[in-house]
């Protein structure tokens, strides 16, 4: 059966929990049925990066579960296991994160402060400026820029999967148990 594909930019500018994740159901519920003679299958230009690739959603995911998207990334978030995929898990974000806190001065405290505006819905690159301007290497800087904006949709993703219990929380959770000393 024949695959229909859209790419659609797209910015949220919400700045809580609840309205993130009316904004995304919306955003989905806007999307074209698929038919008998074709699927519908969306990717979400969400964040751009610096370097100027994108962290972007791929919808729908394998599951189908109505709700579900994955959260993907180029250039990719190196995995423990050695397999090269655009889709970080949570543990492969937060390693990346321990990687950065490491590398940075101050890092632990520093990531910590991001991510923890980023889990309080603050303006992602807002943040991002914020930490990165003081990070002197480079690579080292996009590589926090990108953590962030992928744990910004990491965490929404949460909110979706588990909005009536503990969502984000659990992904705040296992960084901190992770970063702090």
């Amino acid at each position: 059966m024949p695959v229909e594909r859209t790419i659609i930019e797209w910015q949220l500018e919400e700045d809580t929990r609840e309205k993130l994740r009316a904004a995304v159901l919306m955003k989905w519920a806007q999307e074209r049925c698929g038919s008998a003679v074709a699927f519908q299958r969306y990717r979400y230009n969400v964040e751009k990066l610096s370097k100027g690739d994108w962290v972007y959603l791929h919808r729908p995911a394998r599951l189908n579960k109505g709700c579900d998207f994955i959260v993907n990334c180029l250039p990719l978030i190196s995995r423990d296991d050695g397999r090269q995929n655009k889709n970080p898990r949570q543990k492969d974000l937060i390693a990346e994160l321990k990687l950065i806190s490491e590398r940075i001065v101050d890092g632990h405290r520093r990531i910590l402060d991001a991510v923890g505006a980023v889990w309080h819905c603050k303006d992602v690159i807002k943040v991002c400026d914020s930490l990165c301007n003081g990070i002197d290497d480079p690579d080292w800087a996009f590589r926090a820029e990108r953590a962030l904006k992928v744990a910004k949709w990491l965490f929404i993703e949460q909110d979706i999967t588990d909005w009536n219990t503990s969502g984000r929380a659990m992904l705040m959770n296992g960084i901190k148990a992770t970063l702090i000393k």
